[in-house]
């Protein structure tokens, strides 16, 4: 559905200046933003998206990944198309590297094959959402922050009926564009890619990561229940010095106890470099650790061990997890730890989740 977006500014010569991300784009008319789904028309700027599902499943909330966001949960998650990064090895490239047509119903093509769209109201999204027995709703696969003003009329009418909302995303958004999404968002995994600006240039397409960690500060300082991923690419991220970088900031800026997420690198998309070694990701979760973070995780690879939760202070395994499967809790009704009653940084009622995808 072509909707006319929130955040614009009309410029000389026909032309539209967006704000809903952090690249700005000056837009002229009849042409596309950076992220294909926003275009000027007759001097407006639109979003072609608006209500326009790519995919609609139900997840574990440690897909996202969320481990301290009601773990062993199920969380009804949604897409739609397009980003505002170019990254080199996006493994959902067929949803976000679109290219957009621009006409009133939206039609978007990857790699020149038509992809498919379904329009759901945000009524009746939250409607499938009580009907799949979630309480938890997760804008996901591509990037949410470009769905604005849809994310913002589902949150709105998620939050009268109790269902909760997450974000997964780069963080690459405006502060506007932030104050007007965060009252109707409860959580989210912002995948921090490197704390480098080389980085982001050269595989993301974008000049700098400042809005991402601008982002993840104003989301803490919010309450909001924020947990990071760094996905680690051989030769291009995997350095000591850019994991310290990143730990350094997330300690001195949101504190010891958010959830750091160290991913896989598997290749993808346009990149085509060996997938991580598993001993990188236990050296950056050594980094991290030493550092003084208490959450870190080493995902998408197999790792004994990789995705527990232990306890800060007497290290127990509170949560105990396999793939995406919670096999054994040791927190009480209050989320302390049983063996010594420390509070763990988890919000939301646990519980143990059946046999789900294992690595």
């Amino acid at each position: 559905m072509k909707k006319e977006t929130l955040l614009y500014d009309t410029r000389d010569g026909g032309k539209v200046q967006c704000h809903t991300c952090a690249n700005e784009c000056v837009i002229a008319e009849g042409k596309h933003g950076i992220c294909e789904t926003r275009v000027n028309t007759g001097g407006k700027c639109y979003s072609l998206i608006y209500g326009e599902l790519s995919a609609e499943a139900i997840d574990p909330v440690e897909k996202k990944p969320m481990f301290h966001f009601y773990p062993g949960n199920d969380i009804y998650s949604v897409s739609s198309a397009g980003c505002s990064f170019k990254c080199l090895n996006c493994q959902n490239y067929h949803l976000s590297q679109v290219k957009g047509n621009g006409e009133e119903k939206a039609s978007f093509t990857t790699s020149g094959t038509p992809m498919p769209l379904r329009y759901k109201s945000p009524a009746d999204l939250v409607r499938s959402v009580e009907e799949s027995g979630c309480k938890l709703l997760a804008f996901t696969y591509n990037e949410p922050m470009i769905w604005l003003e849809y994310v913002i009329d589902v949150g709105k009418i998620a939050h009268e009926r109790g269902i909760k909302t997450v974000l997964v995303t780069n963080g690459y958004t405006t502060p506007r564009a932030l104050a007007l999404m965060l009252p109707h968002v409860d959580g989210a995994n912002v995948d921090i890619k490197a704390f480098d600006v080389a980085f982001h240039k050269k595989v993301c397409k974008v000049p700098d990561f400042k809005p991402v960690i601008d982002c993840v500060k104003t989301m803490h300082e919010h309450g909001k229940a924020v947990e990071i991923t760094n996905l680690i690419i051989p030769t291009l991220n995997d350095s000591p010095e850019m994991i310290k970088k990143l730990c350094e900031w997330l300690v001195t800026n949101v504190g010891k106890a958010i959830p750091l997420h160290f991913s896989a690198y598997h290749p993808d998309y346009e990149l085509d470099l060996p997938p991580t070694p598993v001993e990188t990701l236990l050296a950056a979760r050594k980094i991290a650790t030493d550092m003084g973070l208490v959450n870190v995780y080493v995902g998408n690879a197999r790792v004994q061990g990789g995705e527990d939760t232990l306890c800060p202070n007497c290290k127990t395994v509170v949560v105990a997890r396999r793939g995406f499967s919670i096999t054994e809790l040791r927190l009480d009704k209050d989320n302390k730890c049983t063996s010594c009653g420390t509070s763990i940084n988890i919000i939301g009622e646990a519980k143990k989740s059946g046999a789900r995808f294992l690595w």
